[in-house]
């Protein structure tokens, strides 16, 4: 296993897509930065203040408190709570993902390994493993870089330690989403089918919950909450309940095992 993982980490250290995908993060953070920074003042300037005006324009006095309050949370770490979402985190990870998995399939490296003696179970966790490890690496990066942006541009003087309990959270639902890339790259083992079924399947995934709900004309519970989506959107909220993201916390370890497992049956199964 250790020469295993060795080789993963070798094979990662050249991949040039790690480095292309942080990059291109920490340009869409910086450009989020940027663009939150002036946003408030360019806004502010367009609203107008006379009461007959607002009205017309169909605002209220209320409506502009809360939109001035939304860009205030910026500066009690809001910015670095959606600092995974603004960086296309999800989309950037399953197009590394992919590439990573599938590029020993692809150039029959994977038939010398197993040639070597190693069961297709130890090279498929080397690769969880590494996946693992190089993805958190990744989400550690893009926010302390998306902090020190907060700091610099948006003014946040004060990191609100709440913040980190949902960062936690949103952590959890990123692996998750990894886990489900892995599972996919290992079923289909061709990077171009993986990436765009990484892609489309996830999001389709929560438009198809919502159409079984009709069908099924269920009120309660609404399923598509329960799906990765909806779990990161809620967990990149500061006003999430405490209940809610013990719930999504649960369901995203359940996806993780699951995803995980899948990934290795469909490694053990696939044909070489």
């Amino acid at each position: 296993m250790n020469d295993l993982l060795k080789f993963e980490f070798h094979k990662i250290k050249r991949q040039k897509w790690f480095y292309i995908s942080l990059a291109i993060m920490i340009a869409l953070l910086t450009l989020m930065a940027v663009g939150q920074k002036y946003l408030p003042s360019i806004v502010s300037g367009l609203v107008p203040t006379d009461p007959e005006a607002m009205e017309q324009a169909g605002l209220t006095p209320e409506g502009v408190d809360a939109m001035n309050e939304a860009f205030k949370v910026q500066e009690r770490g809001g910015f670095v709570l959606g600092a995974a979402s603004s960086a296309m985190y999800i989309l950037l990870s399953s197009v590394f993902i992919a590439i990573v998995v599938c590029e020993d399939f692809e150039q029959q490296i994977v038939k010398n390994i197993y040639a070597h003696g190693y069961s297709r179970r130890s090279v498929y966790l080397s690769k969880l493993i590494c996946v693992w490890v190089c993805c958190t690496v990744i989400f550690i990066i893009i926010h302390l870089v998306a902090a020190l942006l907060a700091v610099l541009l948006l003014g946040m003087k004060e990191f609100d330690t709440a913040v980190l309990k949902n960062i936690a959270v949103v952590y959890l639902v990123c692996m998750a989403f990894n886990a489900l890339h892995l599972a996919v790259s290992s079923a289909l083992r061709k990077a171009g089918g993986s990436i765009a079924i990484c892609i489309i399947v996830p999001m389709l995934f929560g438009t198809l919950l919502g159409v079984v709900q009709n069908l099924l004309k269920l009120r309660t519970p609404v399923l598509a909450d329960y799906w990765l989506d909806s779990f990161l959107g809620a967990a990149s909220t500061l006003t999430t309940p405490a209940s809610r993201l013990t719930e999504i916390s649960i369901a995203s370890g359940i996806y993780i095992v699951l995803f995980a497992f899948l990934g290795d049956l469909f490694s053990r199964k696939a044909e070489v």
